[in-house]
């Protein structure tokens, strides 16, 4: 893992980043801050925004990464790749991650962890024709202070009811909804949402370059993925393709949280739902092997007496 204390953009990314192609959201030019996940600061860099305005700033948004290296592959700037499990993020096939490659992720604090792609699958629709929904196992966990997103389930949920939340190119942010001609999820694997422009103010509107987006749901306050960013307002279905994910997530020996069920339990590093004595003695064998999965506190990169008290009390927390 490699870990930088910040992103560092050059003025010229910066001016492209104001000018790129994107998500349109109606309204945004009134007030960006509201919806833009990060600032540009006076050298230059990308940092979290510190706009008390922004209208996700109680979320933690650390799991939605990019692909390309630390000094910004532009063949892939501003690409998404979002986290579903401790190992794994969701990219559309239509833009290639293969082995070798890697992506990276911010924490709130501004700081930037990068991991290699060493395996990607694609996923089926169930006509038995490929989706452009594909998986990528990266070579180790995450760092603590990335967070993963579940994704929704399949059945059970009306989406239809439910207010969208979309995610696109540098991090700006809108909502809309589905509308009823919305496409069917389970045989076709894609969706559409509106692109009108006499929406209300932060709807969501057309865009370009935003392949690998999410677009997510809340439920029980939680973001839960329902989308990945196929092609302008098409996202590929992510419920359709759960179980698919969740078997390659386990061939890993991790899982992916179905949205709505209970949160992830950090003190459970052995990922079966309990904690138990196993949990401690896979603590203390990472502890000892200086992995990041015992990394606690929030010295990262620092294996310490302040972890071995942060994962007791993760422990006692319960799931």
């Amino acid at each position: 893992m490699f870990v930088s204390t910040r992103f560092v953009a050059s003025a010229a990314v910066a001016a492209l980043v104001a000018s790129a192609a994107g998500l349109e959201v109606n309204g945004f030019d009134a007030a960006p801050e509201r919806y833009s996940r990060f600032a540009i600061d006076d050298d230059g860099q990308y940092v979290p925004t510190a706009s008390s305005s922004f209208m996700l700033g109680s979320d933690d948004l650390s799991g939605i990464g990019w692909a390309g290296d630390v000094s910004r592959n532009r063949n892939k700037v501003g690409r998404a790749v979002t986290l579903v499990s401790r190992r794994h993020v969701l990219f559309p096939a239509h833009w290639a991650i293969t082995p070798g490659d890697r992506v990276q992720f911010m924490n709130a604090d501004g700081a930037v962890f990068s991991y290699q792609v060493t395996d990607t699958a694609g996923t089926y629709r169930d006509t038995g024709n490929p989706s452009d929904l594909s998986i990528a196992t990266l070579d180790e966990r995450v760092d603590q202070s990335i967070r993963e997103f579940p994704i929704g389930r399949r059945e059970g949920i009306d989406y239809v009811d439910l207010e969208l939340i979309v995610y696109g190119k540098y991090g700006r942010v809108g909502t809309n909804r589905l509308p009823t001609y919305w496409y069917d999820a389970f045989d076709v694997g894609t969706w559409r949402y509106s692109t009108t422009t006499a929406g209300p103010v932060g709807t969501a509107m057309s865009e370009s370059g935003d392949s690998g987006s999410p677009t997510f749901v809340r439920i029980n306050g939680e973001l839960v993925v329902v989308g990945i960013r196929w092609l302008q307002t098409v996202d590929t279905w992510a419920p359709a393709f759960l179980e698919q994910l969740q078997d390659v997530a386990a061939s890993d020996g991790e899982s992916i949280r179905v949205g709505g069920s209970q949160p992830r339990c950090v003190a459970d590093l052995t990922n079966d739902g309990m904690l138990r004595i196993d949990d401690v003695v896979a603590f203390l064998s990472s502890f000892g092997a200086q992995d990041d999965v015992a990394d606690f506190a929030a010295t990262f990169g620092v294996w310490s007496l302040e972890d071995v008290l942060a994962f007791l009390a993760a422990f006692e927390d319960g799931c």
